[in-house]
C-alpha cells in the first residue's frame, strides 16, 4: 500500500484513506450480505470503482497539468 513504484504507493495519505475506508466500506456490507444477488454485488462494485477512479483520475490530471507547467516554464527559459 505503501510501495511507491506503484500508483496507490503514490497517492497522497488523504487519497489512500479514502480509498481504504471505501474497500472497508464494501468488504463489511460483502460480510454482512452473504447471500447477496449478483445485482447487489455489481452495484456495490462499481461503488467501489467509482470512489477509485475518481481519485485516480484526479491524480492523473494533477500530474499532466503539473508536467505542462513544467514544460512551459522550460520553454521559456530556453
Amino acid at each position: 500500500m505503501n510501495d511507491p513504484t506503484t500508483t496507490f504507493g503514490q497517492l497522497p495519505s488523504s487519497e489512500k484513506k479514502t480509498i481504504a475506508d471505501a474497500v472497508e466500506q464494501q468488504v463489511k456490507w460483502l460480510d454482512l450480505n452473504p447471500t447477496a444477488k449478483i445485482d447487489e454485488l455489481l452495484l456495490h462494485k462499481k461503488q467501489l470503482q467509482q470512489v477509485v477512479i475518481r481519485i485516480i483520475t484526479n491524480v492523473n490530471s494533477e500530474f499532466v497539468h503539473s508536467n505542462d507547467t513544467d514544460s512551459q516554464q522550460h520553454r521559456y527559459e530556453l
